[in-house]
């Protein structure tokens, strides 16, 4: 049995920045016009002077390159030093934006929860309702069936049986009887 293959993700290649781009292109020109420099002069002393004075040609060409370098350097440094302050800046807005997002998932979760608080409201509330209907149909269909089983009342029956007549009141009924005095017959009453 053979392993299975095995792919490997192809590494990301990281892409500098147009600014890094551009300042290397310009440290690789400068430094190819210092070599180039340096070589045409070197080819252009007589090869005795050479031999006399080596040491100052290397100090001369080593003069110049060394302040190109020292440019390219101090260029570089700059830019790096931008390319710093660059990164901080993005790392405070990306910093910014996970602060907001947290905020944003904690009012999310908040209004879940009331959603979801309101929604359980609805279905006890929705169930009393129901509940209620049930009770009031119930009432309304005994009602209806004891209207329909016992016999049927004229207005007479009904004002009188009517707790707001002014027939049954016992107050009424008292103040009549107080009101109405019938005089005691002395002889008796048809005996004379």
């Amino acid at each position: 049995m053979t392993p299975p293959f095995r792919r490997q993700r192809p590494s990301r290649m990281v892409r500098p920045t147009s600014k890094v781009r551009d300042t290397a292109r310009q440290l690789e020109d400068t430094a190819k016009e210092t070599r180039k420099t340096t070589r045409q002069t070197t080819r252009n002393v007589p090869a005795e002077e050479q031999i006399d004075r080596p040491t100052e040609t290397r100090k001369s060409s080593g003069n110049g390159s060394s302040s190109d370098g020292r440019a390219m350097l101090q260029k570089a440094l700059d830019l790096l030093a931008e390319s710093r302050r660059e990164t901080k800046r993005l790392q405070e807005a990306l910093k910014e934006q996970i602060e907001m997002t947290r905020e944003l998932q904690e009012a999310v979760a908040k209004q879940e929860e009331t959603v979801h608080e309101m929604s359980k409201q609805m279905v006890e509330i929705k169930e009393q309702m129901t509940e209620e209907l049930q009770r009031v149909r119930e009432q309304l269909e005994t009602i209806a069936t004891n209207a329909m089983d016992g016999p049927q009342r004229s207005y007479a029956d009904v004002t009188r049986l009517t707790p707001f007549s002014p027939h049954n009141d016992s107050r009424t009924l008292q103040w009549a009887a107080k009101s109405i005095r019938i005089p005691p017959c002395s002889p008796p009453c048809g005996a004379s």
